[in-house]
């Protein structure tokens, strides 16, 4: 039975029209395939015949029951056919396939079939992919225990082996971000067996192993982790974006997987932003050229409406390929040399971290550079539908499943967005988008700079975000007084500690400068930027006796009939939010002020003590309004037990 002869009766039945005729032709079909199932040695009998002419009837049969495989219209024959192909591959009829040369026909026939079910499982081109994705499991292990008989033979003619293998890889890391679990477990399973067969070609020879399969550690863990008992999809997620951060070997089948995962997820981006409103934009036209979409777009006809259930179903398969993008995003960066002048490297940068922005200086132009930029853009993401939802799948994608390796491409790109806040001039364009985007910045980077890794260099180093945090934090103090907006700077004060307990790690060009502006700046949201007073006025506070809740109120109102400058607010007046911010900004300057040397602005320095005597004073009043503050407000709490205490944990500050 010839690849021809199979090909010419599915021709002929897809080519008649009468359902008598195409019954005829699939029940044809159907026996001669279950024929090869019940006895093999019929079709691999070729006594007297030469070893070419057996290989090449071998591979013929094969290629012809390959086809039948993807007739998705005839799914009796397609599972027919599968039986058949995996009948094939039992070693003793592996055997069979050419007795002259058993392995190096093995290679070239087995691989061919493996390459073609593999090339269509890439595209989604099958409905039952599931199931095949089983077969296909079934036909490895098949595989190795042939090769494990013949283990001493192994790699004799296995130059075919590298292209298949990428394929393999490939099918494999693309099904981790199915929505099927099945097809996620099953997927798992199988890096096991590329294992396996990497152990068996090199014996024990670990360094040839590692050669071969250079994540082979990885691929185990995966493999191990598909028996563990899960509870739920997202928590199946988890386990497998956390394994794939742990991938730093770039080969061709995780790079080609990384590639044909990001333009699919490019297309069903764009379909998922303009839903409803861009009817010429549908779901099965979300593909790539030479890609088919992914399953959910498969499962519903061009004009139905989509149900609520598929909608869901895309959008969870959607976020199982960003973070699968995110994830594995490492492997995909190019590692080429890139000269970076004396100039740009900040003195005292160790060579550690010199290597890492070397090797991640020619990412610039790279893919995964254009999905960070494309992430960050849904951060405001404003379809009705999905918006919201895509918000917080990124956000939380990028804050905690981001490869450390990419964290000097997301600090980059999220100042490039923040520097468009600002006009040419550098005033501050406050918009609802960019607050939000602003905030949502402020999430990640906090949950970044949270991870500590149990590696030397998690690569929040390798750049600078001091410009970054004061662009920030320049747009934020343009906020308004809203109940929101301090909340934003609530969360930003929260990053800066953050940020200051990660000191060591990261890489600082004007450290103190740095820091002394930011104090400068926070130091303004302490008391609702009240607290100035005159600096004569700083001694005798200390002594001041304290008053009563009436008494502030009398002394603020003649305060201010008698001065156009603002009195401080008393603490019991304003809302647990305003503590609230005192206090997280308290806690940010004194992480911040922690052994810092003052430093004035460049205008100041005509006489420098004279400068730093006039900031110091000028915390010192600061902190002593508050001190004084949090004491009346424990005299007052002592007075009247039944109101509730504002200033929180100020006081122990």
């Amino acid at each position: 039975l010839s690849f021809q002869t199979i090909s010419k009766l599915t021709l002929q039945k897809i080519n008649k029209t009468t359902d008598e005729t195409m019954t005829t032709y699939r029940y044809l079909l159907l026996w001669i395939v279950r024929l090869i199932h019940d006895d093999p040695n019929l079709m691999l009998h070729n006594q007297g015949k030469p070893g070419h002419e057996v290989q090449s009837s071998t591979l013929e049969l094969m290629n012809g029951l390959v086809s039948l495989v993807h007739q998705q219209c005839m799914p009796d024959v397609s599972s027919e056919a599968m039986e058949a192909l995996l009948c094939l591959h039992q070693p003793e009829n592996i055997e069979l396939w050419n007795p002259e040369s058993p392995i190096h026909t093995f290679w070239d026939v087995s691989s061919q079939v493996l390459f073609s079910i593999s090339q269509k499982l890439i595209q989604r081109q099958l409905a039952n992919y599931t199931d095949i994705l089983k077969w296909l499991r079934e036909i490895l292990v098949c595989r190795n225990i042939f090769l494990n008989k013949n283990s001493a033979n192994a790699n004799i003619g296995n130059n075919k082996t590298i292209c298949i293998h990428i394929k393999l890889e490939v099918v494999f890391f693309m099904y981790l971000w199915s929505i099927d679990i099945d097809a996620v477990l099953t997927a798992m399973s199988c890096f096991s067996l590329l294992c396996e067969e990497a152990d068996i070609r090199c014996g024990a020879d670990e360094m040839a192993v590692t050669q071969i399969l250079p994540n082979y550690n990885v691929y185990a863990d995966l493999a191990q982790a598909s028996t563990v008992l899960t509870t739920g999809r997202a928590a199946l997620q988890k386990r497998i974006m956390a394994l794939l951060r742990k991938i730093d070997q770039h080969t061709s089948g995780n790079s080609q997987a990384w590639d044909d995962t990001h333009r699919n997820w490019d297309l069903i981006t764009q379909y998922l932003e303009t839903f409803p409103k861009d009817p010429k934009v549908k779901m099965e036209e979300c593909q790539a050229p030479g890609l088919g979409a992914s399953n959910p777009i498969k499962r519903k006809p061009p004009h139905h409406a989509s149900t609520e259930h598929e909608l869901e179903d895309q959008l969870n398969e959607w976020a199982n390929m960003t973070g699968f993008l995110c994830a594995l995003g490492g492997v995909r960066l190019q590692n080429k040399p890139h000269r970076i002048s004396a100039t740009s490297i900040p003195s005292g940068l160790d060579s550690r971290k010199t290597s890492l922005m070397q090797s991640c200086g020619d990412s610039q132009y790279c893919p995964v550079t254009q999905f960070i930029s494309n992430l960050l853009k849904l951060l405001v993401c404003q379809n009705e539908k999905f918006g919201a939802q895509i918000q917080k799948h990124v956000k939380e994608l990028v804050g905690h499943e981001l490869n450390p390796a990419l964290f000097p491409i997301l600090f980059d790109q999220i100042k490039v967005c923040v520097d468009k806040f600002f006009d040419p001039s550098g005033q501050v364009i406050v918009t609802d988008l960019n607050t939000q985007f602003i905030e949502n910045v402020i999430f990640i980077m906090k949950n970044i700079l949270e991870i500590k890794t149990d590696q030397p260099c998690d690569n929040v180093g390798v750049t600078s975000i001091e410009s970054l945090m004061l662009a920030i934090v320049r747009y934020v103090r343009h906020l308004d007084s809203t109940v929101h907006a301090i909340q934003i700077k609530i969360k930003l004060c929260q990053l800066v500690e953050t940020m200051m307990q990660r000191r060591d790690d990261l890489t600082f060009r004007q450290e103190m400068k740095f820091r002394n502006k930011l104090v400068e700046y926070l130091t303004d949201w302490i008391m609702g930027n009240s607290h100035q007073v005159n600096i004569g006025d700083i001694c005798s506070m200390s002594r001041r006796p304290t008053r009563t809740a009436i008494q502030r109120i009398i002394h603020s109102n003649q305060t201010t009939n008698q001065n156009s400058n603002k009195a401080p607010t008393p603490l019991f007046l304003r809302s647990q939010t305003d503590v609230d911010l005192d206090q997280a900004s308290m806690e940010a300057v004194a992480a911040l002020l922690a052994g810092l040397p003052l430093q004035p602005e460049e205008s100041d320095r005509g006489d420098l003590m004279e400068a730093k005597s006039q900031l110091f004073l000028k915390y010192l009043t600061l902190f002593m309004n508050l001190l004084n503050d949090c004491s009346e407000e424990e005299q007052d709490t002592a007075m009247d037990p039944n109101r509730k205490r504002s200033t929180s944990n100020l006081s122990a500050l």
